[in-house]
């Protein structure tokens, strides 16, 4: 049985002017024409987070494939501080479409119940309501 590789996108640059690049468990890095290289500097580099996660998607999508999924849920709740009278739900949710990254940090050692699964992320925001309970 081939051994499952876990794929990451890893921050490269500078805090001004952050890039991203794919890199794998093995320590290599995904560069041109979709092929693995082993120095950093030949590595594809990304514009956002969002554009590497999306080059990530076919390596994690081939492990998956054929495979039982299980969907859980949970409450994503968004507070915005300030004079937002004019402000709707679909403008918060447009927002964090641009903004929001939700990521699981692959180098915390995976032990317990899912330790041998794969877990995706996502946040479904285009349902977003507002909350009215009387509160200021």
């Amino acid at each position: 049985m081939r051994k499952k590789l876990i794929y990451c996108v890893r921050i490269v640059g500078t805090p001004r002017h952050r890039r991203y690049v794919v890199q794998r468990s093995d320590g290599r890095f995904l560069g041109a024409a979709s092929r693995w290289v082993d120095e950093q500097h030949l590595a594809l580099v990304y514009r956002t987070v969002g554009e590497a996660q999306m080059a990530c998607q076919p390596f994690i999508l081939r492990q998956c494939r054929g495979k039982p999924r299980r969907q859980f849920t949970c409450t994503l709740a968004v507070t915005v501080v300030g004079d937002a009278g004019a402000i709707t739900a679909a403008d918060v949710a447009d927002y964090l479409r641009d903004v929001m990254n939700i990521g699981i940090d692959y180098e915390i050692l995976h032990d317990g119940a899912l330790a041998d699964h794969h877990v995706e992320v996502r946040a479904l925001v285009g349902g977003m309501t507002e909350v009215t309970d009387g509160t200021k």
